[in-house]
């Protein structure tokens, strides 16, 4: 195998024997000077294919003890979901779960209110989130809430390869008009090609596939979806329109709920590309 590109010191972008460019995760693997021959595969414990370069960001100033933890969380899950879950899963865990635990550290928590139907809906997935705090909580020496655990459930349902409930080509050219509605509301160019865009889709397209599950927004989020609002008109207006275009598109509503965590995703996406003309 060949190790081309150091990610960090236990994390390389390598070539196997086929061609194919992976990433692999190993014990000073990426300690070397590259390019280099790697002869003891011994060394490699983990890989993913089908590399996004997108993803490769992710790995630079992440802490490794999060990496390490979100591969026992992913294999854990597929030990106990009996359902094919994609290797995207470790990305977005890792994405996640950084930024959890940087706020659990500061003692800071957005409060996200779900329905009991999401326990029943996704009992499994709830059970592997739940493990998944524990060992966090006691990894890290922090506190976390407990819907973090419902909200880990609902990464790992998006990474199920269950099919999509609509026609892939509408589910396509649907998400293309909502990236347009985002660049033209918000006066941004979109980097496709980055993983704060495939993370954002990921997210539209959970959205848009799962059914409506929530009642009224609670009183936490109310007031939060209040302040987003005051404090961010252009990302409001922005989700009103990619509201009617879904309403418009497949005659699905979009509720205050969803359109609160919809805000926060399109804040996220332009703040973290830095994308403003």
């Amino acid at each position: 195998m060949k190790v081309i590109q150091k990610i960090n010191n236990n994390v390389a972008l390598c070539i196997d024997g086929n061609g194919k460019e992976l990433i692999a995760f190993g014990k000073g693997i990426g300690f070397p000077k590259t390019p280099y021959i790697l002869d003891d595969l011994t060394k490699i414990n983990r890989t993913f294919y089908q590399v996004k370069k997108e993803h490769l960001q992710l790995f630079r100033d992440i802490d490794e003890d999060v990496m390490n933890i979100c591969t026992d969380i992913m294999d854990y899950a597929r030990i106990h979901i009996n359902k094919t879950i994609d290797d995207s899963l470790y990305f977005l865990l890792v994405d996640h779960l950084n930024f959890t635990i940087e706020r659990a550290r500061k003692n800071i928590y957005i409060p996200m209110k779900f329905t009991n139907d999401i326990q029943f809906i996704y009992e499994e997935e709830v059970k592997v989130g739940k493990w998944a705090i524990e060992r966090i909580q006691k990894q890290f020496k922090v506190k976390l809430h407990k819907n973090e655990a419902i909200i880990i459930a609902l990464h790992i349902a998006e990474c199920e390869e269950n099919g999509s409930d609509l026609n892939h080509d509408l589910e396509e050219k649907l998400i293309d008009e909502i990236a347009k509605i985002v660049e033209q509301d918000m006066d941004i160019n979109i980097n496709k090609d980055g993983f704060n865009y495939s993370r954002f889709v990921t997210h539209v397209q959970f959205m848009l596939n799962r059914q409506n599950q929530s009642d009224s927004i609670s009183s936490e989020n109310l007031q939060m979806y209040q302040d987003m609002v005051e404090k961010f008109p252009k990302i409001s207006i922005c989700v009103d329109h990619i509201k009617e275009c879904i309403f418009d598109k497949l005659k699905k509503d979009i509720d205050e709920e969803e359109k609160l965590y919809l805000m926060l995703h399109v804040n996220r996406l332009c703040s973290r590309e830095d994308c403003y003309r």
